[in-house]
């Protein structure tokens, strides 16, 4: 590893620390560079600013997420690949919350495309995984993906919410076999459907 690669390195590995103890909030690049043991002027030549450093931390939380939830996916048989990557997902946030909460920020997914990227990346991976799985019917897949997603965009932004930073680890699990409840009823309309 170069020596510009390592003071990179170790700047991001300080800024997870700080973020994972601290929240985003707290993070400042000359902090980072206090816990990093690298000088300022260092730290500057990497990220242009404080919000170039939090679009590094979120697209290394969204390359993570991927690795662990293909991993999932790979260790189980296809059958089980939707509720092996689903948990995954779920595991991740609980694990880490700041970061997970960081990587959904509407403001920083709205100002960079390269997050937008990543996390459509993702969300395609996911996509995968409900075409995969035999639970769900054919015609209810992209639905299913969608919604979701949009239930673990919506625990990034309950993580976030919450005054600990995190919800309790029994909110999770709520919210994940209420999941498990929906899509073994994926056939069962939630809603009346609007007549044109």
């Amino acid at each position: 590893m170069s020596a510009a690669g390592s003071v990179r390195t170790r700047a991001l590995d300080a800024a997870m620390e700080l973020l994972s103890e601290k929240g985003a909030d707290a993070l400042t690049l000359r902090g980072i560079a206090r816990r990093a043991g690298i000088g300022a002027a260092s730290i500057y030549h990497h990220f242009d600013g404080r919000s170039a450093l939090l679009v590094a931390l979120a697209l290394a939380g969204f390359s993570a997420m991927k690795r662990d939830i293909v991993a999932a996916r790979d260790a189980v048989p296809r059958r089980d690949s939707l509720e092996a990557g689903s948990q995954t997902f779920f595991d991740f946030a609980a694990a880490r919350p700041a970061l997970f909460s960081l990587m959904f920020d509407s403001r920083l997914l709205l100002r960079h495309a390269p997050l937008r990227e990543a996390e459509q990346d993702i969300f395609a991976l996911f996509h995968d995984l409900v075409r995969r799985s035999k639970r769900i019917p054919a015609r209810f897949k992209m639905n299913t993906a969608m919604a979701l997603w949009a239930l673990g965009r919506g625990v990034a932004a309950m993580h976030a919410a919450h005054p600990s930073g995190a919800l309790p680890a029994e909110d999770l699990q709520r919210i994940f076999r209420g999941a498990d409840y929906l899509i073994d009823r994926s056939e069962i309309p939630l809603y009346a459907t609007p007549k044109p």
